[in-house]
Protein backbone atom coordinates (compact mmCIF):
# COMPACT_ATOMS: atom_id res chain seq x y z
CA UNK A 1 0.00 0.00 0.00
CA UNK A 2 1.30 3.45 -0.87
CA UNK A 3 0.07 6.48 1.03
CA UNK A 4 0.56 9.87 -0.56
CA UNK A 5 0.46 13.35 0.96
CA UNK A 6 1.18 16.35 -1.26
CA UNK A 7 1.74 19.98 -0.41
CA UNK A 8 3.04 22.89 -2.42
CA UNK A 9 6.43 24.02 -1.13
CA UNK A 10 8.37 27.00 -2.37
CA UNK A 11 12.10 27.07 -1.82
CA UNK A 12 15.11 28.44 -3.63
CA UNK A 13 15.91 24.97 -5.03
CA UNK A 14 12.41 24.18 -6.30
CA UNK A 15 10.59 25.98 -9.06
CA UNK A 16 7.13 27.36 -8.38
CA UNK A 17 5.67 24.63 -10.59
CA UNK A 18 7.01 21.85 -8.36
CA UNK A 19 5.39 20.38 -5.31
CA UNK A 20 6.72 18.12 -2.62
CA UNK A 21 5.32 14.62 -2.38
CA UNK A 22 5.60 12.49 0.74
CA UNK A 23 5.14 8.80 0.00
CA UNK A 24 4.98 5.78 2.29
CA UNK A 25 6.27 2.68 0.56
CA UNK A 26 7.22 -0.86 1.54
CA UNK A 27 10.85 -1.24 2.55
CA UNK A 28 11.65 -3.63 -0.31
CA UNK A 29 10.33 -1.14 -2.87
CA UNK A 30 12.40 1.63 -1.31
CA UNK A 31 15.49 -0.59 -1.48
CA UNK A 32 14.81 -1.34 -5.15
CA UNK A 33 14.42 2.37 -5.89
CA UNK A 34 17.67 3.15 -4.06
CA UNK A 35 19.48 0.47 -6.08
CA UNK A 36 17.98 1.73 -9.35
CA UNK A 37 18.94 5.33 -8.51
CA UNK A 38 22.48 4.27 -7.69
CA UNK A 39 22.77 2.20 -10.88
CA UNK A 40 21.48 5.04 -13.05
CA UNK A 41 23.52 7.74 -11.30
CA UNK A 42 20.40 9.67 -10.31
CA UNK A 43 19.17 10.93 -6.99
CA UNK A 44 16.26 9.09 -5.40
CA UNK A 45 13.99 11.99 -6.33
CA UNK A 46 15.17 12.01 -9.94
CA UNK A 47 14.73 8.22 -10.15
CA UNK A 48 11.20 8.34 -8.79
CA UNK A 49 10.22 11.26 -11.06
CA UNK A 50 11.70 9.51 -14.11
CA UNK A 51 9.83 6.28 -13.31
CA UNK A 52 6.54 8.09 -12.77
CA UNK A 53 6.96 10.01 -16.03
CA UNK A 54 7.74 6.74 -17.82
CA UNK A 55 4.58 5.14 -16.44
CA UNK A 56 2.50 7.90 -18.07
CA UNK A 57 4.43 7.53 -21.33
CA UNK A 58 3.66 3.82 -21.30
CA UNK A 59 -0.07 4.63 -21.28
CA UNK A 60 0.38 6.33 -24.65
CA UNK A 61 2.08 3.21 -26.05
CA UNK A 62 -0.67 0.96 -24.69
CA UNK A 63 -3.24 3.14 -26.48
CA UNK A 64 -1.22 3.01 -29.71
CA UNK A 65 -0.84 -0.78 -29.34
CA UNK A 66 -4.58 -1.10 -28.81
CA UNK A 67 -5.33 1.04 -31.88
CA UNK A 68 -2.98 -1.02 -34.04
CA UNK A 69 -4.25 -4.31 -32.65
CA UNK A 70 -7.83 -3.27 -33.34
CA UNK A 71 -6.95 -2.45 -36.95
CA UNK A 72 -5.10 -5.76 -37.38
CA UNK A 73 -7.89 -7.75 -35.79
CA UNK A 74 -10.55 -5.97 -37.86
CA UNK A 75 -8.65 -6.74 -41.07
CA UNK A 76 -8.18 -10.36 -39.99
CA UNK A 77 -11.91 -10.65 -39.28
CA UNK A 78 -12.78 -9.20 -42.67
CA UNK A 79 -10.38 -11.61 -44.40
CA UNK A 80 -11.81 -14.50 -42.39
CA UNK A 81 -15.38 -13.57 -43.35
CA UNK A 82 -14.41 -13.14 -47.02
CA UNK A 83 -12.65 -16.54 -47.08
CA UNK A 84 -15.71 -18.10 -45.40
CA UNK A 85 -17.98 -16.67 -48.12
CA UNK A 86 -15.69 -18.09 -50.82
CA UNK A 87 -15.63 -21.47 -49.09
CA UNK A 88 -19.43 -21.53 -48.83
CA UNK A 89 -19.80 -20.60 -52.50
CA UNK A 90 -17.33 -23.25 -53.66
CA UNK A 91 -18.85 -25.96 -51.45
CA UNK A 92 -22.33 -25.17 -52.77
CA UNK A 93 -21.23 -24.95 -56.41
CA UNK A 94 -22.10 -28.24 -58.13
CA UNK A 95 -19.48 -27.50 -60.81
CA UNK A 96 -16.64 -26.92 -58.34
CA UNK A 97 -13.83 -29.45 -58.51
CA UNK A 98 -12.42 -31.23 -55.48
CA UNK A 99 -9.22 -29.22 -55.93
CA UNK A 100 -11.15 -25.92 -55.80
CA UNK A 101 -12.95 -27.07 -52.67
CA UNK A 102 -9.67 -28.12 -51.05
CA UNK A 103 -8.02 -24.79 -51.91
CA UNK A 104 -10.98 -22.81 -50.55
CA UNK A 105 -10.96 -24.89 -47.34
CA UNK A 106 -7.21 -24.41 -46.98
CA UNK A 107 -7.45 -20.62 -47.47
CA UNK A 108 -10.27 -20.41 -44.96
CA UNK A 109 -8.26 -22.41 -42.41
CA UNK A 110 -5.26 -20.08 -42.90
CA UNK A 111 -7.44 -16.99 -42.31
CA UNK A 112 -8.93 -18.60 -39.21
CA UNK A 113 -5.48 -19.49 -37.80
CA UNK A 114 -4.22 -15.97 -38.49
CA UNK A 115 -7.17 -14.40 -36.69
CA UNK A 116 -6.80 -16.70 -33.69
CA UNK A 117 -3.05 -16.08 -33.53
CA UNK A 118 -3.56 -12.30 -33.54
CA UNK A 119 -6.12 -12.50 -30.80
CA UNK A 120 -4.06 -14.85 -28.64
CA UNK A 121 -0.69 -13.13 -29.05
CA UNK A 122 -1.56 -9.44 -29.09
CA UNK A 123 -0.83 -7.45 -25.97
CA UNK A 124 -4.20 -5.82 -25.53
CA UNK A 125 -5.74 -3.85 -22.74
CA UNK A 126 -8.60 -5.60 -20.96
CA UNK A 127 -11.31 -3.28 -22.39
CA UNK A 128 -10.13 -3.89 -25.95
CA UNK A 129 -9.89 -7.65 -25.36
CA UNK A 130 -13.51 -7.63 -24.20
CA UNK A 131 -14.63 -5.59 -27.23
CA UNK A 132 -12.78 -7.82 -29.70
CA UNK A 133 -14.13 -10.97 -28.03
CA UNK A 134 -17.66 -9.66 -28.60
CA UNK A 135 -16.90 -9.09 -32.29
CA UNK A 136 -15.25 -12.50 -32.61
CA UNK A 137 -18.35 -14.30 -31.38
CA UNK A 138 -20.77 -12.48 -33.68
Amino acid sequence: MIAVNTKLVHSKKMSKAESQLHVRTPNDLKARLEQAAKSSGRSMNAEIVQRLEQSFSNEIFVKADDDMAEVNFTLAMELFEWKKEILDEVENDPNATEAEKAIAAHEFAKAERHMRFLFASAKLSQPLKAELAKRKTK
